[in-house]
């Protein structure tokens, strides 16, 4: 079986997780191959490619309303691709910058099976990649709220062609999460006999180390670690982190933040120690390895992957209850739950009162992973998936 990836970066969330999901599949036996515009993001890629750039900066810039925590992709123009794979099937991952609707719309129409892993929530909208609490992408996306007002008869017109697209027969959805599962079911173009939940692959090896034994001393700071692509990236919530980590230690807590990515530090204290960007997957184990706990403070992600990286290295991790992270922690167990900034302030004060359980609840963590990605399902699964495209086809009758 010959199967195309397609995903605007080979890095990040979404190209991570589709370049790693080639590379265990050519080791399977499936023919897997990735195209991509970049293996970096937006900014890499002005020289080589200066209409999707200079589009891409439109919509940041004067599509998103200045107050949006998050990205918004309404012009981003598409680079010229070749047209000669012949695939028997193709996986789009994220396809802003590398893939318009109607490629899209012609891969379908000519019979090849398409699948969409939904990374976040553009394949469903007018164009927000999150929905900040809006429920329009289920209607139709009018008056968008992320989006200025002379914009909004675009979004609209978008919203329904990304509709035509997802109510093909020959046009497949896998949600990473249960949580993205659950919203992208709302959407009346999408088929629940077509949206499967199955995680994203993950190299847990290349996580899972062994930390050393004893528990974190009552007389060392309790150290709350954060990492991300872009640390200020709005939707990210450093800046919230931060506030919070303020707040505590005018408390008396002894707390430090440890941080990892691209960005700088827009405040300095001397209890908040920015170690940059990370380059690979050592680095990153080392940076989690210093960790007490990850905190994951965006109160809106699809399936974190710091939380399942941190989690295999054994670390505990605070997440937001909107979001995927529920379903691999449970609350005072293996890892905190929150649902505000309030309950966030109030969960990293009982973290620390409770820092001694830390270990243990990173142990237990791993261990939910380890059995929730497990590597030989979760490839059985796409397999099945594939096969059960591929031999239906287009015209299959399929809803």
């Amino acid at each position: 079986m010959k199967v195309v990836h397609i995903s605007f970066s080979s890095t990040g969330g979404a190209g991570g997780a589709a370049a790693y999901l080639v590379e265990r599949q050519r080791l399977s036996g499936i023919n897997a191959s990735l195209v991509s515009t970049t293996s970096d993001d937006l900014l890499a890629i002005w020289r080589q490619h200066p209409a999707t750039f200079l589009s891409g900066l439109v919509d940041y810039f004067a599509v998103r309303k200045s107050e949006s925590r998050t990205l918004f992709t309404l012009f981003r123009a598409t680079p010229r691709q070749s047209t000669s794979l012949s695939p028997d099937l193709v996986h789009l991952h994220w396809t802003p910058g590398i893939l318009d609707s109607p490629a899209i719309e012609a891969l379908l129409q000519s019979g090849t099976p398409v699948v969409s892993t939904l990374h976040d929530f553009w394949p469903l909208t007018g164009g927000c990649h999150f929905l900040q609490g809006c429920a329009k992408f289920t209607s139709s996306c009018e008056e968008c709220p992320q989006a200025r007002g002379v914009f909004h008869s675009r979004v609209e017109r978008a919203h329904r062609n990304k509709a035509r697209l997802l109510s093909h027969p020959n046009h497949h959805l896998i949600a990473p999460s249960r949580w993205m599962y659950d919203l992208a079911v709302a959407h009346p173009s999408v088929s629940p006999s077509r949206l499967h939940h199955i995680p994203n692959l993950i190299d847990l090896g290349a996580f899972a180390q062994p930390r050393q034994p004893g528990v974190p001393p009552s007389t060392t700071p309790l150290k709350l670690g954060f990492a991300a692509a872009q640390i200020n990236e709005p939707r990210k919530g450093l800046g919230l982190l931060v506030e919070t980590c303020v707040a505590l230690r005018s408390q008396g807590l002894d707390i430090e933040l440890i941080t990892a990515g691209s960005g700088r530090q827009r405040e300095r204290h001397p209890w908040w120690h920015h170690s940059g960007s990370l380059q690979s997957k050592s680095e990153l184990v080392e940076f989690y390895s210093q960790c007490d706990l990850l905190v994951v403070p965006s109160f809106e992600d699809n399936a974190p992957t710091v939380l399942i990286e941190a989690g295999l290295s054994g670390i505990p991790v605070v997440a937001p209850g909107n979001s995927g992270a529920p379903e691999f922690i449970k609350h005072g167990w293996s890892g905190f739950i929150c649902d505000s900034a309030d309950d966030l302030r109030a969960t990293l004060a009982l973290a620390h009162q409770q820092r001694e359980l830390l270990p243990t609840f990173g142990e237990r963590l791993q261990q939910s992973l380890q059995d929730a990605l497990n590597e030989d399902r979760i490839m059985s699964q796409f397999l099945a998936l594939y096969e059960r495209c591929v031999a239906h086809g287009a015209g299959s009758g399929l809803s």
